[in-house]
């Protein structure tokens, strides 16, 4: 077994990153409830907004919504759909899971409940292939470039590039979808509850327009 010191001393190869990795990513999720401040930027509709979110590892996330302090909606999202209760117009939708990729608009790249519940917590939704990447050790980070390669992998194939810190935690992805729009997903100043990490800042952007869609941060957690 790969000893995690050695590991953090000295990284020789990206066959020993993304060992490295899997042992960060192997530590169990666990019930966490996060009190966020959610920004999106879709579709001409801006929205900012507290929230209390709450995620079941693998069966859900509960979110309440907040406007000016009043509870203005909640939502639910399960591994099959999505309900969203907004309280003001008194509108309720229900949709499959599915509704996540028409938001992210990643055309190819077919998120499902359990991605969107990692990109939350911080963690890749995949495991990158060593063969599929160059490394580079770039200060303290370390720096997985995809080649141009096919890959077997339906998620792998659209990530061009991985991020992971000197701890072997993801800080950025970039996402390169069919029609050569490109995504990028960056975590910011890692916390530790209980012995389990997670990012405090996250943030999800288009690099074609430089447009957000998605500015989460977590301003506590229990």
């Amino acid at each position: 077994m790969i000893q995690t010191e050695v590991l953090k001393n000295k990284p020789s190869s990206i066959e020993l990153i993304v060992d490295s990795y899997r042992l960060f990513n192997n530590q169990p999720l666990q019930n966490i409830k996060f009190n966020s401040k959610i920004e999106t930027r879709i579709e001409g509709n801006n929205m900012n907004l507290n929230s209390e979110l709450y995620i079941e590892p693998n069966t859900l996330i509960w979110a309440s919504i907040y406007f000016f302090g009043f509870n203005g909606g909640k939502a639910l999202i399960t591994p099959t759909e999505i309900q969203l209760y907004e309280k003001l117009n008194k509108t309720y939708i229900k949709e499959e899971v599915s509704l996540i990729n028409k938001k992210l608009n990643v055309k190819g790249l077919n998120f499902t409940f359990n991605d969107l519940q990692n990109i939350i917590m911080g963690r890749l939704f995949f495991i990158p292939t060593p063969s599929n990447y160059s490394y580079q050790l770039n200060g303290t980070n370390h720096e997985l470039s995809k080649l141009e390669i096919f890959s077997e992998n339906i998620k792998e194939k659209y990530v061009e590039k991985v991020i992971l810190d000197s701890k072997f935690r993801p800080i950025q992805m970039i996402l390169k979808d069919e029609s050569e729009s490109r995504i990028e997903i960056k975590y910011e100043e890692w916390q530790n509850l209980n012995d389990f990490s997670y990012p405090k800042n996250i943030l999800i952007q288009s690099l074609n327009n430089d447009k957000i869609l998605f500015s989460i941060q977590h301003k506590n957690a229990e």
